[in-house]
């Protein structure tokens, strides 16, 4: 997905917000006057909005970050705390489906409605109410296309982790593609990038035991860019992308030949509701086909 010009400065409110949490103040403006050297450089109409991103956390963090780490290793822990506590509810939702349809589309419902991070900076463990709101049928995120054949059709998936806690959720969804003889590669981030999954909060649900391969990357993953083998050949291998939240779908969008996309995200700002047609704060379930 191409930046637009409130992009960039929703993307200086979002690295500074996330970056100076718990940093010295003394650091502050040293921070902002690299982010806007970046942005000065790096912006342009025909930039991928997650990789401008990327470019911006990777210039502050080592001036703003590196005092934040206590801040989201709590958070992430309250957040795959609560995750866990609703894990048996969301998992009793899923068995009720009648059908082999049924029961994958409420596992899309219960992984698409975890993705509720702040644009703001998070203040408190997320309580995925919004989860509760669809176990109790109070709420369902738009879901569009053939979604149940295009699952059944793919055979090898990377699978592009968004939030700790939130993958909990998307450990039901993933057993279910497993059942169906898919093979799934989980792809996290490297620590420690704010709120994001990584490695640790795989542990903590034991999807490592579930799916065939876990890689990480450092920021958000966007096609074309220098990764390690084991990335590019899950990448390159795999027929069907699943792709979290709002940093995935900004990397993703548009970017990804001969490949279909399963996005799930909430919609959080304005060039995300005019990309997929859908207004703010609803959730959706969508495909992008090659």
């Amino acid at each position: 997905m191409k930046v637009e010009l409130t992009c960039v400065f929703c993307l200086l409110h979002w690295v500074y917000g996330r970056s100076a949490v718990a940093g010295n103040t003394q650091s502050f403006f040293g921070g902002i006057r690299r982010m806007l050297s970046i942005a000065s450089k790096q912006s342009h109409e025909g930039i991928n909005t997650a990789l401008l991103s990327n470019y911006l956390v990777e210039a502050v963090w080592d001036i703003m970050g590196s005092g934040t780490e206590s801040f989201y290793r709590n958070l992430k822990r309250r957040n795959n705390e609560n995750a866990a506590t609703l894990s048996t509810q969301a998992m009793d939702f899923i068995k009720k489906g009648r059908s082999s349809r049924e029961r994958f589309e409420r596992a899309c419902l219960i992984a698409a409605t975890s993705n509720v991070a702040p644009l703001g900076v998070p203040s408190h463990g997320f309580e995925f109410s919004e989860v509760k709101s669809v176990i109790r049928g109070e709420l369902k995120p738009i879901i569009r296309d053939n979604l149940y054949e295009t699952i059944k059709e793919a055979r090898r998936i990377l699978y592009i982790t968004d939030n700790a806690g939130e993958i909990g959720f998307d450990s039901h969804f993933i057993s279910l593609l497993k059942e169906a003889g898919c093979h799934v590669t989980l792809l996290v981030k490297d620590p420690l990038f704010f709120e994001d999954a990584t490695m640790d909060d795989v542990q903590f649900f034991g999807l490592e035991r579930l799916v065939d391969a876990v890689v990480s990357v450092k920021g958000i993953f966007i096609p074309g860019e220098s990764y390690p083998l084991p990335v590019v050949l899950a990448y390159e291998d795999a027929d069907l992308i699943v792709a979290k939240g709002t940093g995935n779908f900004e990397a993703l969008r548009g970017e990804v030949t001969g490949k279909t996309v399963l996005y799930m995200l909430k919609v959080k700002c304005d060039p995300i509701a005019a990309a997929t047609g859908i207004e703010h704060g609803r959730f959706i379930i969508d495909l992008e086909r090659p």
